[in-house]
């Protein structure tokens, strides 16, 4: 009832906006990347994504995808067989992306069972050019 997962993960969220408007010190300088699992999906799910969206309306959203996902964006798989977008990379900016995805096996492919074994969630990439 309190949501405390909720609300730890929108401040979390929320203290890279006070990182990018220079409240926390120096903001930083481009180009970098924010790479993290916010445990939380900016469209779906119980959480608080104000911040979250902030966020990603502020840098780039490569939005990597994965065409084996139960939706393409997803990188959390749940009991329910459901997903959410809960890891992404988040760029300044500027950064010229060439390619970018989650690695979501197909049934039957040997990494399915060492991803499965390893964690719900599944690894995302980005590719950028110098």
């Amino acid at each position: 009832p309190e949501a405390r997962n909720g609300r730890r993960n929108a401040d979390e969220t929320a203290l890279w906006l006070h990182l990018l408007d220079g409240t926390l010190g120096p903001p930083p300088q481009a180009p970098f990347a924010v790479i993290g699992m916010p445990n939380l999906d900016p469209e779906r799910g119980d959480g608080l994504p104000g911040p979250l969206r902030t966020l990603i309306a502020r840098l780039q959203d490569p939005k990597p995808a994965s065409a084996g996902a139960p939706d393409p964006l997803d990188t959390l798989r749940l009991k329910s067989g459901k997903g959410l977008r809960s890891d992404m990379i988040l760029l300044s900016p500027g950064v010229k992306v060439t390619g970018a995805g989650v690695v979501w096996p197909k049934p039957g492919d040997p990494l399915l069972q060492t991803l499965d074994a390893a964690s719900t969630h599944r690894p995302v990439w980005v590719t950028i050019a110098p």
